[in-house]
């Protein structure tokens, strides 16, 4: 999940204020927007690493990457209405930069411990890969003249990878665990 969430945070932190103003709004406002994307993004690191300790937190993590993945799809759709807007963009914020957050800690318990400095350390090496393609993706869909609407939908399909990924982990993980013997000696 980490690889599949980190292009549209990116995207979102270079392109955010510069698609906003481009559709008339004011630049105060549009950089107002990405604030509310971080602010969001602080409150869900901490609401979903709460919610990831009380329940399944593949289920979490899954969910909240289903709805930041809608809420950045429907930020185009609510140019009509700056209040929506900037709900759209605050619970974007908290669904996935607070689901990468909280990726990063799933990641760690993923792995077994004698791999798990690797295995987090690839995965975060890999999401860099995404922190290039969101803002590149990002540009080249404005210089082709895409519309607030057809960018801020490109700018969900990430999300929607990332919530697929966690609920596909979440079986690779159980049957890695599954698979694992566990010596006589500390059977007892």
């Amino acid at each position: 999940s980490l690889p599949a969430a980190l292009p549209i945070l990116f995207f979102m932190y270079f392109w955010l204020p510069p698609v906003m103003h481009r559709a008339g709004m004011p630049i105060q406002r549009a950089i107002f927007a990405i604030i509310l994307f971080n602010l969001g993004g602080l409150v869900g690191g901490i609401a979903l690493g709460r919610l990831m300790d009380r329940a399944n937190p593949y289920r979490v993590l899954g969910i909240a990457y289903a709805i930041g993945a809608l809420s950045v799809g429907a930020i185009g759709f609510f140019g009509f209405s700056v209040p929506l807007m900037m709900t759209a963009i605050t619970i974007g914020g908290f669904c996935a930069v607070g689901g990468q957050t909280s990726a990063n800690a799933l990641a760690a318990n993923s792995y077994p411990t004698a791999i798990r400095a690797t295995g987090v350390g690839w995965a975060l090496g890999i999401g860099r890969v995404g922190s290039i393609v969101g803002p590149v993706i990002g540009g080249a869909a404005l210089s082709m003249g895409w519309d607030m609407r057809h960018i801020f939908l490109a700018a969900a399909v990430p999300a929607v990878f990332a919530a697929i990924t966690i609920w596909l982990l979440k079986g690779v993980v159980r049957a890695a665990r599954g698979s694992v013997s566990v010596p006589a000696e500390s059977a007892g």
